[in-house]
């Protein structure tokens, strides 16, 4: 996380913050997360990014999470120059769910779920899905006059 801090961020506001969860919580928080059903318990710890709202304007109101996803994925970089294994976990919720979650881990309305990070060891061998890559071409648009 202290190399993490170093994150470009809009305007160096820094809007990140991380919980962190393990044991029984660990369990307690991925049971908000619907994806891990495979994997869940292979998890040594979840880390769950938030980004605190209130250091933008209502005009960047997206700043929160811009942030958040960037700080995310320099966490996940990090921990994986640490030997660590990582994987995004979204928090894609329904209201009601969201709700239910803020309630549970006391998860003001200041912060914005960003997404958990699940972080465990790596096994000398391991598979994982393959999913190919869209070329470069279906991205790169030339704005060419």
């Amino acid at each position: 996380v202290e190399v993490s801090i170093y994150t470009p961020s809009q305007c160096n506001r820094q809007s990140w913050k991380v919980r962190l969860y393990k044991g029984d919580r660990k369990d307690f928080i991925l049971n908000h997360q619907y994806g891990n059903a495979g994997f869940g318990k292979s998890i040594n710890l979840v880390l769950f990014v938030t980004g605190l709202m209130s250091s933008f304007s209502h005009k960047a109101r997206h700043g929160a999470r811009i942030d958040g996803a960037l700080f995310a994925m320099s966490l996940m970089y990090a921990l994986h120059d640490l030997g660590l294994g990582t994987c995004p976990l979204n928090t894609s919720y329904t209201i009601l769910e969201e709700h239910k979650l803020r309630k549970e881990i006391n998860l003001s309305f200041a912060e914005e779920p960003i997404m958990m990070i699940g972080v465990g060891h790596l096994k000398d061998e391991f598979v994982i899905a393959n999913s190919p890559k869209k070329n470069i071409k279906d991205i790169l648009i030339y704005d060419e006059i």
